[in-house]
C-alpha cells in the first residue's frame, strides 16, 4: 500500500515542479515543453517514462527543434526540460540529467555557429515547378504559403482566414510572431483565391491548418529535401533578388535586429524597392 501511495505522489512530479514558478506564462511554456518532448499530456507521464529517457531521445528531439524552431525556442525548451530533469534528480527518480550532456550542448552550439547562410534555398522558378507537381491541394497550399510569405512554421499552423485584411486595394496577412509581436505581410490576390478555393473544397471555416509543426516538416520532405526554415530563407533571398529592400524584408520576417535578416541573404545589394511589393508568384 505504501508503494502505491509513493507511486501516486511521484506521478504528480510535473505539477509539483511547475508550482515552483510564479509566472503563469513560464508555467504554461514549461508545461508545453514537457508535453511536447514526451508526446502526451502531463497526466500520462509517470516516473517510469521519465526513467526510460535516454540520450538518443533527447538528441532526436533537439535535432527536430533545430530544423523547425528558432534558436530562442530551442534554448527555452532546453532550459525547461533541463530544469525538470534536475528536479527529478532531487526527487530521487533519476540519477543523471541527460539534458546537461555535453554532446547536447555541442549540438546546439554547432547549429548556432553555422549561421543562416549555411542553409538551403531555391529560386522562384524552382518553387513554381515544385508547386505545379504537388497534386494535393492541402499540401500545396501549406507549402506555397511558406514559400510565398516567409512565415515561420509555428506561425503557419496558426493562420486563420480572418487574419487576412484588405487595405487600400492591397491584401495583408496579419501574423503574431515571437514575443507576441504583430506584423503584416503583403500577399497577392492570387493567393487569396487559392486559400478561398481550398476552404470551400475542404469545408474549412477559419483556421487553415489543424496540424503540428513536425507534421508540416514531414509533408514538406515528401516533395523536396528542404526544411521549413529553408522555405523562409528562400522567400527572403527571392524577395531581395526581386528588388525588395533589406529593411522591408526585416519587417516582413519579423526580425528585431536587421543583422538577423542579413544572415538569410548570402549576397545582396542595395535595391530600389517599396514596402508592400509582393514577389510575382
Amino acid at each position: 500500500m505504501g508503494e502505491l501511495v509513493q507511486l501516486q505522489i511521484k506521478d504528480n512530479i510535473i505539477k509539483d515542479w511547475l508550482n515552483q514558478y510564479k509566472s503563469k506564462e513560464t508555467k504554461r511554456g514549461y508545461k508545453y515543453a514537457v508535453e511536447d518532448f514526451f508526446g502526451c499530456d502531463i497526466n500520462y507521464i509517470n516516473e517510469w517514462k521519465i526513467k526510460g529517457i535516454k540520450f538518443r531521445d533527447v538528441q532526436k528531439y533537439i535535432k527536430g527543434l533545430l530544423d523547425s524552431k528558432s534558436d530562442n525556442t530551442v534554448e527555452t525548451r532546453k532550459a525547461a526540460l533541463s530544469s525538470f530533469f534536475e528536479y527529478c534528480i532531487d526527487e530521487g527518480i533519476i540519477s543523471e540529467n541527460v539534458w546537461c550532456d555535453r554532446r547536447i550542448k555541442r549540438l546546439i552550439k554547432l547549429n548556432a555557429t553555422k549561421g543562416e547562410e549555411a542553409g538551403k534555398s531555391i529560386s522562384k522558378e524552382d518553387i513554381r515547378e515544385l508547386l505545379d507537381r504537388i497534386n494535393n491541394r492541402y499540401e500545396k497550399l501549406m507549402i506555397g504559403i511558406m514559400f510565398r510569405t516567409g512565415v515561420r512554421v509555428s506561425e503557419l499552423v496558426n493562420i486563420e482566414y480572418s487574419d487576412i485584411e484588405k487595405v487600400n486595394e492591397l491584401y495583408w496577412l496579419k501574423v503574431i510572431g515571437k514575443g507576441s509581436r504583430l506584423r503584416y505581410i503583403p500577399i497577392k490576390e492570387e493567393l487569396i483565391r487559392e486559400i478561398e478555393e481550398y476552404m470551400r473544397t475542404y469545408k474549412v471555416e477559419n483556421k487553415l491548418f489543424n496540424i503540428g509543426t513536425r507534421q508540416v516538416d514531414v509533408i514538406l520532405k515528401k516533395w523536396i529535401e528542404l526544411s521549413c526554415h529553408d522555405c523562409r530563407r528562400s522567400f527572403a533571398i527571392n524577395y531581395v533578388n526581386s528588388g525588395g529592400l533589406i529593411t522591408d524584408l526585416q519587417v516582413i520576417l519579423g526580425h528585431s535586429n536587421i543583422n538577423t535578416t542579413r544572415k538569410y541573404v548570402i549576397e545582396y545589394e542595395k535595391f530600389n524597392g517599396r514596402m508592400g511589393s509582393v514577389i510575382d508568384w
